[in-house]
């Protein structure tokens, strides 16, 4: 038991954090031995690549045609640099005697590019408002102001937007960017009002946000997850409180709403999913079985699925004590080599290929977990690995029943690492309510990535029309309804 915590603790300190698996030996004994002398193979059609000619590299990839081009001379008559002055100061163009030389003809131009960029450009707007004296009556008139998110504030919407970009998706805490500002643009401008920014922004989207959370909520076929939130609390003074953020993501669009609580409790699943009937695909935390148990009682339908990347890794914590669970994951590694090739297949055509080929490697596994229940030390991590998949396993077996279902809830893990990345830099929200913006914010840039749009052209462009426009029309401003340039920009 104690060598197999060291063993954890290395992988943990000192270990990649990757959880490929390359197996030993095909003649390796395997875990499942004495029960089923046959041998666990994988498809070596599928698993094992085999060897072929080291691959040419790409080469480099074309750049983009959108980007200025701006030609540089280099000539034994032409002044040096693409933007070459005369005595006067004045741009020299280049004419065909800069570029004569003496006893030779020109007979053209050796070409080479190279990308350069210029430092962002910030600009004040100074706002001009006409304003009359009527001559019968003496009355002033001013020409009225378009509404704006930031009124009375110095910030444009396209300020708000970059501060924004930057600490969401970008990863920039405040303070670094306020840094950033004095370094390159002598410009001292107070963290304090960025996040003043970040907040007012935040609340003008709630009502957006709440139409993001309605249309994800609509899908029969959900993916849940949640991870640690560390804010700042007056209950908890020079101390963190451990909140929660939780995710809900509907596969099919991609889309995802975050939303924050205080705890880790069967609360918020809840309350989130209540009116929910369908499928959700989730970890093995008790939180959810809470939560499915209560609605359940309230006359909802929903079938919880476990997921694949799990149980492989806790298999995978168990290999460094116990070599003897490969197989196991070399059998894991098959179901997502056969799942790879059925990826562009229609939920249909990919449920009829799992029938025949992915249903016998399920039962086999079912046979073996329920046969080795017993066989090892519960306090153990194979133990450990073996109760895990025992509880989740038999509910993965929707996947021979619907071909829309995933193996796994990585879809929701993978949109979890934008705000895992930021937490790292920017530590802590400053308050529960920082906390819900962060949500707000979130939820709706990274469904900007999952419908392909540029998530700083669609935050600007909404800050703009978002006041003006009909609150009972406000679903057209979410990002899959938004209809503008997807080419991504400097930020």
């Amino acid at each position: 038991m104690l060598k197999a915590e060291l063993a954890e603790l290395r992988r943990v300190v000192f270990a990649r954090r990757s959880e490929r698996f390359i197996p030993v030996s095909a003649e390796q004994p395997g875990l499942f031995d004495e029960v089923d002398q046959g041998p666990i193979h994988a498809d070596e059609d599928v698993v094992q690549k085999t060897k072929t000619e080291k691959p040419k590299p790409p080469g480099r990839n074309p750049l983009p045609q959108h980007f200025e081009v701006v030609t540089e001379i280099i000539a034994p008559n032409y002044p040096p640099g693409a933007d070459a002055l005369n005595e006067q100061g004045e741009s020299i163009s280049p004419t065909p005697d800069h570029l004569e030389l003496d006893g030779h003809v020109l007979i053209g131009f050796e070409h080479s590019r190279r990308v350069a960029i210029r430092p962002t450009e910030y600009y004040i707007i100074e706002q001009k408002r006409p304003k009359y004296r009527n001559l019968a009556t003496g009355e002033i008139t001013v020409a009225h102001a378009p509404d704006r998110v930031l009124a009375r504030s110095l910030a444009d919407e396209t300020l708000a937007t970059d501060i924004i970009v930057k600490k969401c998706l970008d990863h920039l805490p405040l303070y670094r960017q306020a840094a950033a500002l004095k370094r390159d643009h002598d410009w001292t401008f107070s963290r304090a009002t960025m996040g003043k920014i970040v907040e007012r922004v935040a609340v003008t989207l709630r009502p957006l946000y709440d139409k993001l959370v309605e249309s994800v909520l609509a899908s029969d076929y959900l993916q849940m997850d949640e991870t640690r939130c560390p804010v700042q609390s007056s209950d908890k003074p020079g101390k963190l409180h451990l909140g929660q953020m939780w995710l809900v993501r509907d596969p099919r669009s991609g889309q995802v709403i975050y939303r924050y609580d205080k705890g880790r409790s069967a609360q918020l699943p809840t309350t989130v999913l209540t009116g929910f009937n369908g499928v959700l695909q989730t970890d093995g935390h008790s939180s959810y079985t809470k939560a499915l148990k209560t609605l359940g009682a309230q006359g909802q339908t929903i079938r919880q699925v476990g997921c694949l990347a799990h149980i492989r890794r806790y298999f995978f914590k168990a290999l460094a004590s116990n070599p003897e669970v490969g197989p196991v994951l070399k059998v894991i590694q098959q179901m997502y080599a056969l799942e790879a090739t059925w990826a562009e297949l229609s939920p249909n055509e990919r449920l009829a290929e799992r029938k025949v080929e992915l249903a016998p490697v399920f039962d086999k596994m079912t046979k073996w977990l329920t046969q080795w229940e017993h066989r090892s030390i519960p306090g153990t991590l194979t133990g450990k690995a073996i109760g895990y998949a025992l509880r989740q396993w038999p509910s993965l077996g929707v996947v021979l029943e619907d071909g829309r279902i995933k193996l796994d809830n990585n879809g929701v893990e993978n949109d979890v690492r934008p705000y895992a990345i930021g937490r790292k830099n920017y530590l802590f929200a400053g308050n529960h309510g920082a906390a819900q913006n962060l949500a707000v914010l979130y939820s709706l840039l990274l469904c900007c990535r999952a419908v392909d749009v540029n998530p700083r052209d669609w935050l600007n462009d909404t800050l703009k029309r978002i006041l003006s426009h009909p609150v009972s029309q406000i679903g057209d401003l979410l990002p899959s309804n938004y209809v503008g340039t997807k080419q991504d920009v400097v930020g």
